[in-house]
Parts: C-alpha cells; sequence; structure tokens
C-alpha cells in the first residue's frame, strides 16, 4: 500500500498526460489518481464520465458551479468556432439611387478605384487635332480633382513621341499599369501607331516607373483592354481571337487563343471585346459588341477559364434598335463579392449580375439628368458605383446597399 500510495506523488512525466491534468482540473475530466484509472484513451470515456461524477458530489457546491460555467464557457466557444467554418451569405447588391456627378476631362472612357486611399482614377482620351485631351487624373470619392498622374500631350518619360490611351489597371500592390498605343509623327506631321502596343507603369505614389515595349508585336492589332491576375498582365484586342499574357517579373508574352465555338455565330465581330475582369477564381469575364441583325445591338458577357480553355458565351439584358456594330463600348467590373457589373454602353444603363451571368438588378443612368447617356465604364466600392459617362463628359455616382 505504502509503494502505491509513492507512486501517486510520482511527477506525471508524459506531455499529452499534463495537458489533460489541465483540463480535469476544471472538472471536465477527472483529475488527480482517477487519472490513472482511466488512461488515455477514448475508450475509457465512459468509466471517466462515471468517476468524475462521484467525484463531483464530494465537492462543495461553489466548484460544481465554476465546473457547470467552464464547460458552458467552453461549447459556446466551440459552436462559434463551427458557425465560422460555414459560408457567409453574402446580400445580393442593390442599387439605391443616383447621388451625384462631377465634370472630367472630354471623353473619359476607364475608371479604377485605389483602396489604400479611396480614390478614383479616371483615363481620358479624345484626339481632337483642335483641342486633344488625354490624361490619368486622380479624384476623391466625392469628386475632387486631387492631381495629374500623365497628361499624354506632354508627356516625355516614354520611348514615343505620343501615345493612344487604351485602359489601365491596378496589380495586386496597386502600382498602375497603362495599356497604350504609341504614335510616331510622319514627314507630314500626322501620327501613326505601329501594330503593337506598350504598357507604361507607375509605382503606388504614381510616379512613372518604366515602359515594356511590344510596339514591334505582330500580328496584333486594335488592343483594347488590360488586367491583371497571378503577376502577370493580359492584354485583349478589339478582334476577340487571342490573349496575351505577360510575366511581368521577365516580361515573357505567352498566346492564349480564345476558342471558337461554331454554333455561337450571333456576336458580331466574333467575341469584339472592349472589356475585361478577372475573378477572384481566375475566371476571366470580359465584354463587346454583340448583334444579331441589321437594327438590333448588345452586349455580350462571356466567360474564359484560361486553365481549361473553356468558353461559355452569355448576354447582356438590354438590347436597343440602335445599329453601331463595332462602337459599342460596355465596361465590366467585378465586385470582392464576385458580383459583375456592366456599364451598357447603348442601353444607357447599369446592370448588375452573379458569377454565372443571371440577372440580379439594373438601373437606368439618365436617372443622373441627362437625356442621354454612354456609361463606357465601371467600378465601385462598398457605398457608391461610378460611371465613366463619355458622351457628357462626367463620372456619375450611385449609392448601392
Amino acid at each position: 500500500m505504502k509503494l502505491e500510495n509513492e507512486k501517486s506523488k510520482l511527477p506525471i512525466t508524459s506531455a499529452t498526460r499534463q495537458v489533460r491534468q489541465q483540463w480535469f482540473a476544471v472538472g471536465i475530466f477527472p483529475p488527480g489518481q482517477l487519472f490513472g484509472l482511466t488512461g488515455n484513451r477514448p475508450q475509457s470515456a465512459p468509466a471517466c464520465s462515471f468517476l468524475r461524477y462521484a467525484q463531483l458530489l464530494t465537492r462543495p457546491a461553489s466548484y460544481i458551479i465554476t465546473c457547470m460555467k467552464t464547460n458552458l464557457l467552453t461549447a459556446i466557444l466551440l459552436l462559434l468556432i463551427v458557425g465560422c467554418e460555414k459560408d457567409v451569405i453574402v446580400p445580393k447588391p442593390e442599387i439605391i439611387g443616383f447621388d451625384f456627378s462631377f465634370s472630367t476631362e472630354r471623353s473619359p472612357i476607364s475608371v479604377l478605384f485605389k483602396e489604400i486611399n479611396q480614390t478614383l482614377y479616371v483615363a481620358n482620351y479624345w484626339p481632337s487635332i483642335y483641342d486633344y485631351s488625354s490624361k490619368i487624373l486622380v479624384y476623391s470619392n466625392d469628386g475632387t480633382l486631387i492631381k495629374t498622374v500623365a497628361d499624354f500631350e506632354s508627356f516625355n518619360q516614354g520611348h514615343f513621341d505620343r501615345y493612344e490611351l487604351v485602359d489601365f489597371t491596378f496589380d495586386n500592390k496597386q502600382s498602375l499599369y497603362v495599356l497604350v498605343r504609341p504614335l510616331i509623327k510622319q514627314p507630314d506631321q500626322s501620327e501613326a501607331a505601329p501594330t503593337g502596343f506598350t504598357i507604361l507603369q507607375f509605382d503606388t505614389n504614381d510616379n512613372f516607373k518604366r515602359e515594356l515595349d511590344f510596339s514591334t508585336s505582330v500580328g496584333v492589332r486594335n488592343p483594347s483592354s488590360i488586367s491583371y491576375f497571378g503577376n502577370c498582365l493580359y492584354i485583349a484586342f478589339g478582334e476577340g481571337k487571342i490573349l496575351k499574357k505577360i510575366s511581368i517579373d521577365n516580361q515573357q508574352v505567352v498566346d492564349i487563343s480564345i476558342p471558337k465555338k461554331e454554333n455561337d455565330t450571333g456576336t458580331w465581330p466574333y467575341l469584339h471585346n472592349t472589356d475585361m475582369e478577372f475573378n477572384t477564381k481566375g475566371r476571366l469575364y470580359f465584354t463587346g459588341q454583340a448583334s444579331f441583325n441589321l437594327d438590333t445591338v448588345g452586349c455580350h458577357i462571356s466567360i474564359f477559364n484560361p486553365k481549361t480553355n473553356e468558353l461559355n458565351i452569355k448576354y447582356a439584358k438590354g438590347w436597343t434598335w440602335l445599329c453601331c456594330a463595332g462602337f459599342n463600348n460596355p465596361g465590366i467590373y467585378i465586385s470582392n463579392s464576385g458580383y459583375i457589373y456592366l456599364a451598357n454602353f447603348y442601353n444607357m444603363s447599369i446592370e448588375i449580375y452573379n458569377e454565372d451571368i443571371g440577372f440580379i438588378t439594373d438601373f437606368d443612368t439618365r436617372k443622373a439628368g441627362f437625356e442621354e447617356t454612354r456609361p463606357i465604364d465601371i467600378v465601385c466600392n462598398d457605398k457608391r458605383i461610378y460611371v465613366a459617362d463619355e458622351l457628357n463628359d462626367r463620372i456619375h455616382v450611385f449609392k448601392q446597399n
């Protein structure tokens, strides 16, 4: 008997036993000598529970209450952990109404929202001989002009005389990449563009950093949009036949052919592209002209998976009678929640879709106070939607939930 008592006083050396004894001390499992009776294995739990209950009956009422509170708190914490693992249901976006608008340079063509400082970037391009304008401007989220990132009438940090601004995008650090067509002056003082394109990179403070020159690329015409995903830049072209994937690190170019689906001949020209965006899953959504006949024009919203080379062509809700094939310029944006926002150029509306292009809601951009609008691009934050109106040289701001 003496030997048994001495053994019971020996320190527990097993790390597992030490942890369990800490739990046992609060009454969840039997403490002290009862530990040795029940062992470490799960099948000993029934005996463990019985012995714990017997021991608790000999303890003061205050101790039992403390144990019950501890067990209750543990159960609540476990429920919270399990609940957090479930998918969070994100409410569908709802456009509440028009908020305000502000003027910008002539013919805005693209907009971006910079999350780190809550500012709006606006690109415009108006190639008139008499009042040429092509700039990248930064506004506060309430429409106050903050600064000019680049004025391409006087910009002289690149390799070429002048640039035709096409589109821009941010990378994951919110450095700015601007897609441009380089223009070269001819002997008669006119300007001509080579077949390719270049990309102007600005750092996070909007200082010019470098030019990625692809002006000698052959077989490409009319670059139309740029997007960022996975440390690569993707360039689309108006014809909608290929994408160019460009590594930011080494500028290596990979051509990705867009698969042609013979049973989808309704788009004119085939998958005409004016804008594109990646979602967080790596699916590429792009939009552009879609026309079925001579008096009806609309937009396609196509989904392309570069990994599987799968293409799914969908169509936007709004169609109009106006025949302007080749000039329809819808813009697209994907929110952090995965919803697709479409600036429907000739339908003069904002349209919202889920990731499978299921229609959710729309809103007439003419409620900004204009008889006609031409929404060419769109971006949003949590509470506001910013729409570039190419016709009226304004940014319209709409409220959303």
